[in-house]
């Protein structure tokens, strides 16, 4: 019976070796590009242009070899090859445009380049910098990504002299629409040897994105994200410099307690900053006008929550000098201030906790938030403040131009729009979820109390049944049914 036993198990494991061998040959990629049409030429003009390789005969390039699936041979001429001499200009290169034959979602990028170099060889090296270019129209390329030096061995040993096919792969993070994919291919001296080129699909970028605004698990709890109030320069808020329809927009959240007030974001685009540029000006950046003095006709204090590329944003404060004039500025201390980021593709999630004493609050006080993106060559410093009302009074009116967008800004005068925020309110609870000065990276205790099914299987004691050899046996066909089940799986995809 145990040798029945045996033969089954071993049977069983055939078979899952068996799956892993279909399941990896059935989900193997397929580039888009595969059969597809293309053109070659040098990238800076005219070139000596062979073309598949036969044993150094040249033959004419049938627009299908470097599509076709072969790659990674060894056998240096009597392999099919696009090949160009002349490349040896400062800035030449080999360029092949790939048409997929209409647009297509792709987020992967291969070529495949042949090598044969060194003392006594054939003088020929592989690309060791490939870029590609997308265009939907033939006309307009977009470089997309390239790899400078990243190429590694595809077939072959590397060794010099001896015939090698390299590979240089390129992954977007996000996926391109592209009909066309131009692959700009540079090689070290003059032949460059060109075996394949595929272009593989990625995912829709088209996907619609989760309705704005999306706040992450991460927000603290003292927030209500029912409470979000949006901002686009439109309906709510005011642009700074002169109405847009560039479409930026944010979401804002505030809060008070006893000792502090809380403001969370959430912005329709993606965050710019870095260590070394960041704040007004030059990265996403949030400011906090203050006006903690009733008797002050513009702002008292600003913070600013700095992105910088971190999930720590940086922070910085004023405190105007004059209570009728943005004058005579200095700077505050901002410790005590915390603040969280969360960045993603398409949005840009900060929060923050500002203590009443950064901002010498002691009474209920007015509160502005203004977001901008920073400025790049193709970003403006889209600057929206909130709240807005065309309607509100100023604390200072005379000479006032209502028709000049930055009128509505704290630095010029205050006005009756601004958020209220209390002085006093109810201590928020303390939960694992409420803002920190610092964040913690101590591990989480796992639980003392063991979960129910090892109470269930402890509470059995010596009285659980034992598998018998017929049970073996079952177990083992199971499996067998199981794993046959699991190809058909597979196939059914």
């Amino acid at each position: 019976m145990k040798k029945i036993v045996s033969l089954v198990l071993a049977l069983a494991l055939v078979l899952t070796a068996a799956v892993c061998l279909v399941s990896a040959e059935e989900e193997a990629e397929t580039p888009v590009s595969a059969g597809k049409s293309y053109t070659v030429a040098k990238g800076d003009g005219e070139a000596t242009y062979w073309s598949m390789w036969d044993n150094s005969i040249t033959l004419e390039d049938d627009g299908k070899i470097l599509t076709d699936g072969n790659k990674g041979s060894l056998d240096g001429p009597s392999h099919d090859y696009v090949a160009l001499n002349g490349l040896s200009g400062d800035g030449a290169y080999v360029k092949i445009v790939v048409d997929l034959g209409e647009a297509k979602n792709v987020g992967k990028f291969a070529a495949y380049t042949a090598s044969n170099k060194g003392e006594a060889s054939w003088g020929i090296s592989e690309s060791h910098f490939v870029r590609v270019k997308v265009s939907t129209d033939g006309e307009t390329f977009t470089e997309a990504g390239y790899n400078e030096n990243g190429q590694t061995v595809f077939a072959g040993t590397g060794a010099d002299g001896t015939w090698n096919s390299y590979e240089s792969v390129i992954t977007l993070e996000e996926a391109v629409s592209a009909r066309y994919v131009e692959f700009d291919l540079y090689n070290y001296g003059s032949f460059c040897w060109v075996e394949e080129v595929e272009v593989y699909a990625g995912d829709d970028p088209s996907q619609p994105t989760p309705e704005f605004p999306v706040f992450p698990d991460s927000l603290w709890e003292v927030f209500n994200a029912d409470d979000a109030v949006i901002a686009d320069g439109v309906e709510n808020g005011k642009f700074q410099g002169s109405d847009s329809d560039c479409g930026d927009a944010f979401a804002y959240l505030y809060a008070s307690d006893s000792s502090n007030v809380y403001v969370a974001i959430a912005t329709n685009y993606a965050g710019i900053g870095t260590p070394e540029s960041k704040g007004n000006g030059a990265g996403t950046n949030i400011r906090l006008w203050f006006r903690t003095n009733d008797e002050a006709t513009v702002y008292t204090h600003f913070v600013d929550i700095q992105y910088d590329g971190d999930e720590t944003p940086s922070t910085f404060g004023k405190k105007c000098g004059q209570l009728h004039a943005n004058a005579d500025t200095v700077e505050i201390s901002t410790e005590g201030v915390a603040a969280e980021a969360v960045s993603g593709s398409n949005t840009l999630f900060m929060q923050a906790k500002i203590p009443f004493s950064v901002i010498e609050a002691t009474e209920d006080f007015g509160m502005f938030i203004t977001v901008s993106n920073g400025k790049t060559e193709n970003i403006p410093n889209n600057a929206i403040i909130a709240p807005f009302d065309p309607d509100c009074t100023f604390a200072k009116t005379e000479g006032m131009d209502r028709t000049k967008n930055n009128t509505f800004f704290p630095y010029t005068s205050w006005n009756d729009a601004a958020i209220v925020i209390e002085v006093g309110a109810e201590p928020v609870e303390e939960s694992s979820d409420a803002p920190v000065e610092e964040s913690s990276n101590e591990p989480v205790e796992e639980s003392s109390e063991a979960p129910a099914e090892s109470e269930e299987e402890s509470s059995q004691g010596g009285n659980t049944p034992t598998t018998g050899d017929a049970g073996l046996i079952a177990l083992a066909v199971v499996s067998v049914l199981a794993l046959g089940g699991a190809v058909i799986v597979k196939k059914s995809k």
